[in-house]
């Protein structure tokens, strides 16, 4: 299940965000089956407009996959998906396309937005749901901020956070924290070695 985050054995669970999106375009097959070989135990895809993987056109490159290719991509593997969606008004074919490849149980739709969330439980109240915190609304997060301001920053947003998660958790299963959240500077994705 997605929402599991230990695995047997005290591994924390891989969740390859966009894919293996550091070895691979984000939000390809390419990037799916990179997961899939490096051992991820679920991927985290954007859906856009057309249920097209990308944010949005912009984002997305030439002959963006579906939601129903990576679905049929990863059905064979076991791994898990998070659904983020990236536009509105897609919450019902996301979910019926869910449930028509049997991912209902290996599934988790996120977004910042309450009101996808909402549509989304009218849809299809079994598919598990994620609040996305923070919403960058204004978009500041393609800003190029120095380093100091950006471990200030987000420390004063993490210490906050906790007192926002009440409100945040209603009617979903999980809030999903931006990475700003949970870390204090930029890090570098883990590429070898083993969890003991």
């Amino acid at each position: 299940m997605i929402g599991t985050a230990v695995q047997a054995g005290g591994r924390p669970r891989v969740i390859a965000h966009r894919g293996a999106s550091a070895v691979a375009p984000p939000n390809s097959l390419a990037a799916l089956e990179a997961a899939v070989a490096a051992g991820a135990d679920a991927v985290e895809i954007d859906i856009g407009e057309g249920l097209l993987l990308g944010h949005d056109a912009a984002d997305r490159r030439p002959g963006a996959p579906t939601l129903e290719a990576a679905l049929e991509l990863l059905a064979p593997t076991g791994l898990d998906v998070q659904v983020d969606l990236k536009h509105a008004a897609i919450e019902a074919a996301v979910a019926a396309t869910l449930r028509e490849h049997a991912f209902v149980g290996r599934s988790l739709v996120s977004s910042t937005s309450t009101a996808a969330l909402r549509r989304l439980r009218e849809a299809d109240p079994d598919i598990p749901r994620a609040r996305g915190y923070p919403h960058d609304r204004a978009g500041v997060s393609r800003v190029p901020w120095p380093a100091a301001l950006i471990r200030a920053s987000a420390g004063l947003a993490r210490s906050a956070t906790p007192l926002r998660l009440a409100g945040l958790a209603h009617g979903v299963q999980v809030v999903a924290l931006h990475h700003a959240r949970s870390r204090s500077a930029p890090s570098r994705p883990r590429t070898t070695g083993a969890w003991p």
